[in-house]
Protein backbone atom coordinates (compact mmCIF):
# COMPACT_ATOMS: atom_id res chain seq x y z
CA UNK A 1 0.00 0.00 0.00
CA UNK A 2 2.21 2.69 1.16
CA UNK A 3 4.56 1.58 -3.21
CA UNK A 4 1.10 2.51 -4.45
CA UNK A 5 0.39 5.94 -2.09
CA UNK A 6 3.89 7.13 -2.57
CA UNK A 7 3.15 7.62 -6.66
CA UNK A 8 -0.33 8.12 -6.12
CA UNK A 9 0.41 11.55 -3.82
CA UNK A 10 3.10 12.16 -6.15
CA UNK A 11 0.61 12.49 -9.25
CA UNK A 12 -1.64 14.19 -6.89
CA UNK A 13 0.99 16.92 -6.06
CA UNK A 14 2.00 17.51 -9.52
CA UNK A 15 -1.19 17.37 -11.31
CA UNK A 16 -2.89 20.83 -11.58
CA UNK A 17 -5.63 20.13 -14.35
CA UNK A 18 -3.87 20.91 -17.40
CA UNK A 19 -4.14 18.06 -19.22
CA UNK A 20 -6.99 15.21 -18.79
CA UNK A 21 -6.19 12.89 -15.85
CA UNK A 22 -5.81 10.15 -17.95
CA UNK A 23 -2.99 11.49 -20.09
CA UNK A 24 -1.20 12.31 -17.03
CA UNK A 25 -1.22 9.01 -15.51
CA UNK A 26 -0.14 7.33 -18.75
CA UNK A 27 2.81 10.03 -18.94
CA UNK A 28 3.16 9.28 -15.45
CA UNK A 29 3.97 5.03 -16.17
CA UNK A 30 5.91 5.41 -18.90
CA UNK A 31 8.53 7.57 -17.07
CA UNK A 32 8.19 4.78 -14.05
CA UNK A 33 8.60 1.75 -16.16
CA UNK A 34 9.15 -0.29 -13.07
CA UNK A 35 5.25 -0.19 -12.66
CA UNK A 36 3.50 -3.31 -13.39
CA UNK A 37 -0.13 -3.58 -15.09
CA UNK A 38 -1.63 -3.86 -11.22
CA UNK A 39 0.67 -1.24 -9.87
CA UNK A 40 -0.63 1.07 -12.81
CA UNK A 41 -4.54 0.04 -12.35
CA UNK A 42 -4.40 0.36 -8.61
CA UNK A 43 -2.39 3.89 -8.53
CA UNK A 44 -5.26 4.98 -11.12
CA UNK A 45 -7.99 3.80 -8.94
CA UNK A 46 -6.71 6.18 -5.87
CA UNK A 47 -5.97 9.15 -8.11
CA UNK A 48 -9.56 8.81 -9.84
CA UNK A 49 -11.07 8.13 -5.96
CA UNK A 50 -9.26 10.87 -4.33
CA UNK A 51 -10.40 13.45 -6.61
CA UNK A 52 -13.96 11.63 -6.96
CA UNK A 53 -13.73 12.71 -2.81
CA UNK A 54 -11.88 15.45 -1.81
CA UNK A 55 -13.98 17.98 -1.67
CA UNK A 56 -16.42 16.08 0.28
CA UNK A 57 -13.92 15.16 3.49
CA UNK A 58 -14.51 18.38 5.00
CA UNK A 59 -11.43 17.46 7.80
CA UNK A 60 -8.97 16.36 4.92
CA UNK A 61 -6.56 18.68 6.00
CA UNK A 62 -6.23 16.96 9.76
CA UNK A 63 -5.54 13.66 8.30
CA UNK A 64 -2.56 11.89 6.63
CA UNK A 65 -2.58 11.41 3.21
CA UNK A 66 -2.94 7.36 3.73
CA UNK A 67 -6.32 7.91 5.90
CA UNK A 68 -7.37 10.58 2.82
CA UNK A 69 -7.39 7.46 0.41
CA UNK A 70 -8.43 4.66 2.53
CA UNK A 71 -11.80 7.20 2.69
CA UNK A 72 -11.80 7.74 -0.79
CA UNK A 73 -11.57 4.22 -1.41
CA UNK A 74 -14.30 3.15 1.01
CA UNK A 75 -16.77 5.94 0.03
CA UNK A 76 -16.03 5.01 -4.00
CA UNK A 77 -16.55 0.78 -3.55
CA UNK A 78 -13.08 0.19 -5.36
CA UNK A 79 -13.37 -3.56 -4.67
CA UNK A 80 -9.95 -4.21 -6.30
CA UNK A 81 -8.33 -2.50 -3.45
CA UNK A 82 -10.48 -3.19 -0.12
CA UNK A 83 -7.84 -5.13 1.34
CA UNK A 84 -5.73 -2.12 1.73
CA UNK A 85 -8.59 -1.22 3.84
CA UNK A 86 -8.47 -0.79 7.62
CA UNK A 87 -10.92 -3.82 9.21
CA UNK A 88 -13.40 -1.14 10.33
CA UNK A 89 -13.78 0.34 6.89
CA UNK A 90 -13.96 -3.04 4.89
CA UNK A 91 -17.05 -4.46 7.20
CA UNK A 92 -18.97 -1.47 5.88
CA UNK A 93 -17.45 -1.67 2.50
CA UNK A 94 -20.95 -2.38 0.88
CA UNK A 95 -23.59 0.31 3.02
CA UNK A 96 -24.69 2.96 0.58
CA UNK A 97 -23.35 6.28 0.49
CA UNK A 98 -25.79 7.90 3.38
CA UNK A 99 -25.24 5.19 5.18
CA UNK A 100 -21.78 5.41 5.55
CA UNK A 101 -21.87 9.47 5.81
CA UNK A 102 -23.73 8.36 9.50
CA UNK A 103 -21.38 5.98 10.01
CA UNK A 104 -18.42 8.33 9.15
CA UNK A 105 -19.65 11.13 11.53
CA UNK A 106 -19.71 8.84 14.72
CA UNK A 107 -15.67 8.04 13.68
CA UNK A 108 -14.55 11.36 13.42
CA UNK A 109 -14.55 11.47 9.50
CA UNK A 110 -16.64 14.52 8.48
CA UNK A 111 -17.91 14.03 5.29
CA UNK A 112 -20.35 16.78 3.84
CA UNK A 113 -22.08 16.47 0.37
CA UNK A 114 -23.83 19.73 0.36
CA UNK A 115 -23.30 21.78 -2.68
CA UNK A 116 -19.65 23.36 -2.85
CA UNK A 117 -19.40 26.86 -2.48
CA UNK A 118 -18.19 27.36 -6.37
CA UNK A 119 -21.37 25.81 -7.02
CA UNK A 120 -23.60 27.63 -5.14
CA UNK A 121 -24.46 30.21 -7.69
CA UNK A 122 -25.60 27.59 -10.42
CA UNK A 123 -28.41 26.70 -11.14
CA UNK A 124 -29.14 22.97 -12.88
CA UNK A 125 -31.42 22.40 -15.42
CA UNK A 126 -34.67 20.43 -14.65
CA UNK A 127 -35.24 16.59 -13.96
CA UNK A 128 -31.98 16.82 -12.19
CA UNK A 129 -30.71 17.72 -8.28
CA UNK A 130 -27.85 18.82 -7.11
CA UNK A 131 -28.82 16.04 -4.23
CA UNK A 132 -29.09 13.13 -6.74
CA UNK A 133 -25.83 14.59 -9.27
CA UNK A 134 -23.06 14.66 -6.21
CA UNK A 135 -23.71 11.01 -4.77
CA UNK A 136 -24.04 10.24 -8.51
CA UNK A 137 -19.75 11.40 -8.52
CA UNK A 138 -18.61 8.98 -6.19
CA UNK A 139 -19.32 6.22 -9.05
CA UNK A 140 -17.27 5.56 -12.27
CA UNK A 141 -20.13 5.11 -15.28
CA UNK A 142 -20.86 2.29 -17.22
CA UNK A 143 -19.11 1.76 -20.35
CA UNK A 144 -21.76 1.33 -22.89
CA UNK A 145 -21.94 -0.38 -26.56
CA UNK A 146 -23.58 0.48 -29.35
CA UNK A 147 -24.12 -2.38 -31.89
CA UNK A 148 -23.73 -1.81 -35.41
CA UNK A 149 -25.37 -5.25 -36.37
CA UNK A 150 -27.45 -7.53 -34.52
CA UNK A 151 -26.62 -7.41 -30.42
CA UNK A 152 -27.07 -11.15 -30.32
CA UNK A 153 -23.39 -11.70 -31.90
CA UNK A 154 -22.04 -8.97 -29.62
CA UNK A 155 -24.18 -10.60 -26.79
CA UNK A 156 -22.86 -13.76 -27.91
CA UNK A 157 -18.93 -13.13 -27.98
CA UNK A 158 -19.25 -11.55 -24.64
CA UNK A 159 -20.99 -14.32 -22.61
CA UNK A 160 -18.24 -16.75 -24.41
CA UNK A 161 -15.55 -14.42 -23.24
CA UNK A 162 -17.26 -14.49 -19.73
CA UNK A 163 -18.33 -10.96 -19.81
CA UNK A 164 -20.71 -9.53 -17.59
CA UNK A 165 -22.96 -7.24 -19.49
CA UNK A 166 -26.41 -6.02 -19.44
CA UNK A 167 -28.35 -5.13 -22.74
CA UNK A 168 -29.82 -1.62 -21.81
CA UNK A 169 -32.12 -1.11 -25.14
CA UNK A 170 -32.05 -2.58 -28.84
CA UNK A 171 -28.49 -2.06 -29.38
CA UNK A 172 -27.08 -0.61 -26.00
CA UNK A 173 -24.85 -2.81 -23.66
CA UNK A 174 -23.50 -2.27 -20.47
CA UNK A 175 -20.07 -3.37 -19.53
CA UNK A 176 -18.21 -3.00 -16.42
CA UNK A 177 -15.26 0.02 -17.26
CA UNK A 178 -12.34 -2.68 -16.73
CA UNK A 179 -13.70 -5.04 -19.35
CA UNK A 180 -11.29 -5.23 -22.15
CA UNK A 181 -13.85 -5.56 -24.97
CA UNK A 182 -11.30 -4.28 -27.39
CA UNK A 183 -10.25 -7.53 -27.32
CA UNK A 184 -13.32 -9.90 -27.47
CA UNK A 185 -15.45 -7.94 -30.03
CA UNK A 186 -14.06 -7.13 -33.53
CA UNK A 187 -14.14 -3.32 -34.37
CA UNK A 188 -16.50 -3.23 -37.04
CA UNK A 189 -19.59 -4.63 -34.44
CA UNK A 190 -19.50 -1.42 -32.28
CA UNK A 191 -19.29 1.69 -31.01
CA UNK A 192 -18.30 3.11 -27.99
CA UNK A 193 -21.12 5.37 -27.10
CA UNK A 194 -22.81 6.39 -23.76
CA UNK A 195 -26.41 5.96 -23.45
CA UNK A 196 -27.22 9.18 -23.06
CA UNK A 197 -25.08 10.03 -25.92
CA UNK A 198 -27.46 7.29 -27.59
CA UNK A 199 -30.83 8.53 -26.59
CA UNK A 200 -29.82 11.51 -27.64
CA UNK A 201 -30.87 9.12 -31.16
CA UNK A 202 -34.67 9.46 -30.79
CA UNK A 203 -34.03 13.49 -31.88
CA UNK A 204 -32.54 12.56 -35.09
CA UNK A 205 -35.35 11.47 -37.52
CA UNK A 206 -34.14 11.76 -41.39
CA UNK A 207 -36.09 11.26 -44.27
CA UNK A 208 -34.64 10.21 -47.92
CA UNK A 209 -33.95 13.29 -49.86
CA UNK A 210 -33.46 15.63 -46.96
CA UNK A 211 -29.92 17.56 -46.36
CA UNK A 212 -28.98 17.37 -42.73
CA UNK A 213 -25.22 19.27 -41.32
CA UNK A 214 -23.55 18.29 -38.18
CA UNK A 215 -22.06 21.69 -37.50
CA UNK A 216 -19.66 20.77 -34.09
CA UNK A 217 -19.23 17.25 -35.12
CA UNK A 218 -16.19 16.42 -33.11
CA UNK A 219 -15.23 12.58 -33.19
CA UNK A 220 -19.17 12.04 -34.97
CA UNK A 221 -20.66 10.38 -32.54
CA UNK A 222 -23.79 11.63 -33.49
CA UNK A 223 -23.20 11.61 -37.46
CA UNK A 224 -22.60 7.76 -36.74
CA UNK A 225 -25.91 7.76 -35.29
CA UNK A 226 -27.76 9.69 -38.27
CA UNK A 227 -26.11 7.79 -40.80
CA UNK A 228 -27.18 4.34 -38.89
CA UNK A 229 -30.51 5.36 -39.94
CA UNK A 230 -29.35 4.49 -43.44
CA UNK A 231 -31.97 7.06 -45.14
CA UNK A 232 -30.58 8.95 -48.48
CA UNK A 233 -29.32 12.18 -47.13
CA UNK A 234 -27.08 14.60 -48.11
CA UNK A 235 -25.07 14.29 -45.18
CA UNK A 236 -22.67 17.54 -44.33
CA UNK A 237 -20.20 17.80 -41.21
CA UNK A 238 -18.39 20.38 -39.81
CA UNK A 239 -15.61 21.23 -37.81
CA UNK A 240 -12.59 23.38 -37.30
CA UNK A 241 -10.08 20.74 -36.95
CA UNK A 242 -8.99 18.56 -40.43
CA UNK A 243 -7.42 16.18 -38.13
CA UNK A 244 -10.80 15.68 -36.44
CA UNK A 245 -12.73 15.28 -40.29
CA UNK A 246 -10.07 13.00 -41.13
CA UNK A 247 -10.74 10.39 -38.18
CA UNK A 248 -14.48 10.92 -38.45
CA UNK A 249 -14.06 9.68 -42.22
CA UNK A 250 -12.40 6.47 -40.92
CA UNK A 251 -14.68 5.88 -38.36
CA UNK A 252 -17.40 5.55 -41.26
CA UNK A 253 -15.82 3.55 -42.91
CA UNK A 254 -14.67 0.94 -40.05
CA UNK A 255 -18.90 1.43 -39.30
CA UNK A 256 -19.71 0.44 -43.26
CA UNK A 257 -21.57 3.83 -43.97
CA UNK A 258 -20.94 6.01 -46.43
CA UNK A 259 -18.94 8.80 -44.92
CA UNK A 260 -19.94 12.73 -45.00
CA UNK A 261 -19.34 15.61 -47.04
CA UNK A 262 -16.53 17.24 -44.62
CA UNK A 263 -16.11 21.16 -44.23
CA UNK A 264 -13.23 22.77 -42.66
CA UNK A 265 -14.39 26.03 -40.82
CA UNK A 266 -14.56 28.24 -37.56
CA UNK A 267 -18.31 28.04 -37.51
CA UNK A 268 -17.94 30.97 -34.52
CA UNK A 269 -16.99 32.96 -37.79
CA UNK A 270 -19.93 34.27 -39.29
CA UNK A 271 -17.90 35.72 -42.43
CA UNK A 272 -16.04 32.92 -42.72
CA UNK A 273 -18.77 30.26 -42.19
CA UNK A 274 -20.97 32.52 -45.52
CA UNK A 275 -17.84 31.78 -47.54
CA UNK A 276 -18.02 28.51 -47.03
CA UNK A 277 -21.39 27.62 -46.90
CA UNK A 278 -22.76 30.45 -49.37
CA UNK A 279 -26.65 29.92 -50.09
CA UNK A 280 -26.90 26.15 -48.89
CA UNK A 281 -29.56 25.23 -46.58
CA UNK A 282 -30.40 22.78 -44.25
CA UNK A 283 -33.38 20.36 -43.55
CA UNK A 284 -31.82 19.77 -40.17
CA UNK A 285 -28.65 20.93 -38.37
CA UNK A 286 -27.29 18.83 -35.60
CA UNK A 287 -25.51 21.75 -33.00
CA UNK A 288 -24.01 19.46 -30.35
CA UNK A 289 -22.32 22.20 -29.01
CA UNK A 290 -18.87 22.74 -26.88
CA UNK A 291 -19.60 22.96 -22.88
CA UNK A 292 -18.59 22.20 -19.30
CA UNK A 293 -19.36 18.75 -19.55
CA UNK A 294 -20.56 18.56 -16.53
CA UNK A 295 -22.73 15.34 -17.43
CA UNK A 296 -19.86 13.30 -18.11
CA UNK A 297 -17.78 14.73 -14.64
CA UNK A 298 -18.63 10.98 -12.70
CA UNK A 299 -16.31 9.73 -15.79
CA UNK A 300 -13.73 12.56 -15.07
CA UNK A 301 -14.05 13.61 -11.50
CA UNK A 302 -10.74 15.97 -12.31
CA UNK A 303 -12.57 18.62 -14.00
CA UNK A 304 -15.21 18.87 -11.22
CA UNK A 305 -12.24 19.13 -8.57
CA UNK A 306 -10.37 21.83 -10.91
CA UNK A 307 -13.68 23.54 -12.01
CA UNK A 308 -14.06 26.70 -12.08
CA UNK A 309 -17.77 28.66 -12.59
CA UNK A 310 -15.86 32.10 -14.24
CA UNK A 311 -15.32 29.82 -17.02
CA UNK A 312 -18.79 28.98 -17.88
CA UNK A 313 -19.85 32.38 -19.14
CA UNK A 314 -16.70 32.12 -22.25
CA UNK A 315 -18.65 28.52 -22.91
CA UNK A 316 -22.26 30.22 -23.01
CA UNK A 317 -21.21 33.15 -25.60
CA UNK A 318 -19.94 30.12 -27.38
CA UNK A 319 -22.75 28.33 -27.17
CA UNK A 320 -25.05 31.25 -28.17
CA UNK A 321 -22.45 32.21 -31.47
CA UNK A 322 -22.41 28.67 -32.93
CA UNK A 323 -26.34 27.83 -32.71
CA UNK A 324 -26.92 31.09 -33.49
CA UNK A 325 -25.43 31.32 -36.46
CA UNK A 326 -25.98 27.73 -37.40
CA UNK A 327 -29.74 28.85 -37.59
CA UNK A 328 -28.99 31.25 -40.26
CA UNK A 329 -28.84 28.43 -42.56
CA UNK A 330 -31.76 26.11 -41.44
CA UNK A 331 -34.37 25.99 -44.29
CA UNK A 332 -38.04 26.73 -43.23
CA UNK A 333 -39.55 23.76 -41.90
CA UNK A 334 -36.29 22.58 -40.48
CA UNK A 335 -35.65 21.86 -37.32
CA UNK A 336 -31.46 22.17 -35.61
CA UNK A 337 -31.52 19.54 -32.38
CA UNK A 338 -29.32 21.66 -29.53
CA UNK A 339 -27.25 19.17 -27.67
CA UNK A 340 -24.83 19.66 -24.74
CA UNK A 341 -23.16 17.06 -22.17
CA UNK A 342 -23.88 19.53 -19.96
CA UNK A 343 -26.36 19.68 -16.75
CA UNK A 344 -26.18 23.38 -15.56
CA UNK A 345 -29.13 25.60 -16.74
CA UNK A 346 -27.05 28.37 -18.40
CA UNK A 347 -25.57 25.88 -21.09
CA UNK A 348 -29.37 24.73 -21.68
CA UNK A 349 -32.26 26.42 -21.03
CA UNK A 350 -30.94 29.71 -20.99
CA UNK A 351 -28.98 29.42 -24.21
CA UNK A 352 -32.46 28.09 -26.00
CA UNK A 353 -34.23 31.19 -24.25
CA UNK A 354 -31.64 33.96 -25.49
CA UNK A 355 -32.09 32.36 -28.96
CA UNK A 356 -35.87 32.67 -29.02
CA UNK A 357 -35.41 35.96 -28.15
CA UNK A 358 -32.89 36.81 -30.73
CA UNK A 359 -35.08 34.60 -33.67
CA UNK A 360 -38.72 35.48 -33.11
CA UNK A 361 -39.31 33.11 -36.17
CA UNK A 362 -38.02 30.46 -34.23
CA UNK A 363 -40.29 28.14 -32.00
CA UNK A 364 -39.01 25.50 -29.74
CA UNK A 365 -40.83 22.35 -29.94
CA UNK A 366 -39.28 20.21 -27.33
CA UNK A 367 -36.29 20.38 -24.63
CA UNK A 368 -35.23 17.46 -22.46
CA UNK A 369 -32.88 16.48 -19.99
CA UNK A 370 -31.59 13.09 -20.48
CA UNK A 371 -30.93 11.76 -17.42
CA UNK A 372 -28.63 9.06 -17.04
CA UNK A 373 -27.48 8.65 -13.18
CA UNK A 374 -29.77 5.72 -12.62
CA UNK A 375 -28.23 3.91 -15.76
CA UNK A 376 -24.70 4.72 -14.32
CA UNK A 377 -24.36 6.91 -17.14
CA UNK A 378 -23.89 10.47 -18.40
CA UNK A 379 -26.36 12.90 -19.03
CA UNK A 380 -27.34 15.10 -21.70
CA UNK A 381 -29.67 18.02 -22.93
CA UNK A 382 -31.58 18.11 -25.78
CA UNK A 383 -33.86 21.36 -27.17
CA UNK A 384 -35.51 20.83 -31.13
CA UNK A 385 -35.53 24.29 -32.46
CA UNK A 386 -38.20 24.80 -35.67
CA UNK A 387 -37.86 27.24 -38.43
CA UNK A 388 -41.83 27.24 -39.47
CA UNK A 389 -42.85 27.49 -42.80
CA UNK A 390 -44.74 30.73 -43.75
CA UNK A 391 -47.67 30.92 -45.69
Amino acid sequence: MHFILFHSEKIIAAYKGELPLSHTLRNYTKQHKQLGSKDRKSIAHCVYSWYRCAKFISNAKSMHFEEQMHISLWLCKVTPLIHLLPAYLQATFEISIHEKIKFASQNNIAIDLATPANFKSIELSKNISYASWIPSLFEQPLVFIRTLGPTTTCTSLLTAAQINFEVIDTHCIAVNNASAIDQILPKELYVIQDYASQKTGNFLDPKNGESWLDCCCGAGGKSLLLASKKKQITHHVMDVRASILHNLQDRFRTAKLKAPIPIIVDITDAMLLKQKLGNLQFDHIICDVPCSGSGTWARTPEQFYFFNSKELSSFNAKQFIIANNSLAYLKEGGTLIYITCSIFQSENEAIIASLLQHNPKIICKEMHLINGIENKADCMFVAVLERPLEF
